[in-house]
């Protein structure tokens, strides 16, 4: 597959066979699409750009005692709680 910088498909995929993909360029589009991303430039200065990942595996349902705390939940989540048992 040929995809511009810009993500438009030029030619291709070739699916379920094997060949050659070839499409005309426009080598003006490279210069355009750096642009987009310069990787040599505020993305590359620390102080001013971070990327923080928490890996830590995380719940994704919290679950609390409606009786416990019966001010932190809706009338209707207190009713769901009672007819679970």
């Amino acid at each position: 597959m040929i995809v511009t910088p810009f993500g438009e498909v030029l030619a291709g995929p070739l699916e379920g066979r094997e060949g050659l993909v070839a499409a005309n360029i426009d080598l003006k589009e490279i210069s355009r699409g750096k642009f987009d991303l310069d990787v040599a430039g505020h993305y590359a200065r620390p102080d001013v750009f971070s990327l923080t990942v928490d890996l830590a595996p995380k719940r994704v349902v919290f679950t609390e005692n409606a009786a416990e705390h019966p001010d932190s939940t809706s009338p209707e989540l207190t009713q769901a709680t009672r007819l679970r048992g």
